[in-house]
């Protein structure tokens, strides 16, 4: 992982890379892309916090707090894109203390490339060097006792 810093509030905002990806802080333009991703099923339904369908102005106003979130440090989101088209988005939030909750979900066509575990693995990393965050991981999605996914099953103790 190798962090740029931009500055963000109280914050720097950083963009982490990894060899074929780049996460990046999100931005309120980011809510038309991670609409198109959640309007697929499959991916929207592995998600514990999400509607189906997305309601498009929920989208807006969910990106529009993200930077907010980054400065109070209750939330670091990234947009995850690879050759520079957005494919999903990992996060750390409802920070609280010392504890948070790793997430992310990518577009059906990036599924199977290994790209979840790269994008986790660098947040992962950001927290532990960047917030000084110890971490125990625990997996509480909404598929958690059900179904693993193969990215999370590496991260997992």
């Amino acid at each position: 992982m190798r962090p740029s810093a931009a500055n963000t509030g109280n914050r720097p905002a950083v963009t982490l890379t990894t060899d074929r990806l780049a996460l990046r802080p999100t931005t309120p333009a980011d809510a038309q892309r991670a609409f198109e991703i959640q309007s697929d099923w499959d991916v929207t339904r592995m998600l514990r916090m999400a509607q189906f369908p997305p309601d498009p102005d929920d989208m807006t106003v969910w990106f529009g707090v993200h930077r907010q979130e980054w400065i109070a440090g209750t939330a670091f989101r990234f947009a995850i894109e690879r050759k520079g088209h957005m494919i999903g988005l990992v996060d750390l939030d409802e920070i609280d203390g010392e504890e948070g909750e790793l997430g992310y979900w990518l577009e059906k066509p990036s599924w199977g490339q290994g790209y979840a575990f790269e994008a986790a693995q660098a947040v992962v990393s950001f927290a532990f060097e960047q917030l000084a965050r110890e971490a125990e991981i625990r997996p509480r999605g909404r598929q958690s006792g059900l179904r693993q996914g193969p990215a999370q099953a590496r991260l997992s103790p």
